[in-house]
């Protein structure tokens, strides 16, 4: 099973018992909310960002804002005294939205929660890493954001290794393992095309990596069998319909007839 934010999110929340949730994304970074096994949850909430009020990706949004400004949404959470269980990252990917985004999240997250973030190990350098937005894979400088984060806080973490690098964060404290890193962190964090050198040359001690099946292995559970069941299905019924549509679209055309 190919794993991604959604499923990681997904099996976390079966594993768990989770039934809260937050997505904080922009119109960029949505799109495959599809995906989530909303059955498991009892309140789900999106706060999508950068979005103009004609923003509509099928998927419900419980809080905008039209520009990369949130304060207005984050006092609405606050006035509400909303926590969540399990909340996704998906920023703009850029420094500044990247860190407050994951530090916001760690607030208004429940003390046995966790936070997942996306694009935190990018495939490579060159556009994946560019400071500014580039249509397509764009990583930006998440990864950056999310080491300082983790050396700030010392928190429990993974990163799993898929789906352009997502980490799982929780609230918890765990000893210092970055003490023989911050010094040549520091000295490359602030050059992007450095940062990632180092990080890409130190990843395993950086981000405690796990593989996508190391990670499955971990959170395996009858909700997590039957999740990962559903999902194969679900996929498969999707590539039999493209063929389908592929094999019926070849003979409409061999035959000069038009499907309605």
């Amino acid at each position: 099973m190919k794993l991604g934010k959604m499923e990681i999110v997904s099996i976390l929340a079966g594993f768990h018992g989770y039934t809260s949730y937050l997505e904080i994304c922009t119109p960029t970074t949505a799109g495959i909310f599809s995906l989530l096994d909303t059955a498991r949850f009892t309140k789900i909430h999106r706060l999508v960002y950068d979005a103009s009020d004609q923003f509509d990706d099928g998927a419900p949004v419980e809080l905008r804002s039209p520009t990369r400004d949130i304060e207005p949404c984050l006092a609405e959470l606050s006035r509400r005294g909303e926590r969540y269980d399990v909340i996704l990252v998906d920023p703009y990917h850029d420094y500044e939205c990247s860190y407050r985004d994951l530090a916001l999240a760690f607030r208004f997250l429940n003390d046995n929660g966790v936070v997942v973030i996306h694009d935190v190990l990018p495939p490579s350098s060159g556009r994946f890493i560019s400071p500014t937005f580039v249509p397509g894979g764009w990583c930006g400088l998440t990864f950056i954001a999310y080491v300082d984060f983790l050396m700030k806080e010392n928190p429990d973490f993974a990163t799993i290794e898929c789906d352009y690098g997502c980490g799982i964060i929780g609230k918890g404290r765990q000893d210092d393992i970055f003490a023989s890193f911050r010094d040549g962190w520091q000295n490359a964090r602030m050059d992007h095309e450095q940062a990632f050198g180092y990080l890409s040359r130190h990843k395993h001690e950086l981000l405690k990596l796990q593989t996508g099946r190391d990670f499955i292995r971990r959170h395996f559970s009858p909700a997590t069998k039957a999740y990962i069941g559903g999902m194969r299905r679900r996929r498969f019924a999707r590539r039999v319909r493209r063929l389908w549509d592929e094999v019926s679209g070849r003979g409409s055309r061999m035959t000069g007839t038009q499907r309605n």
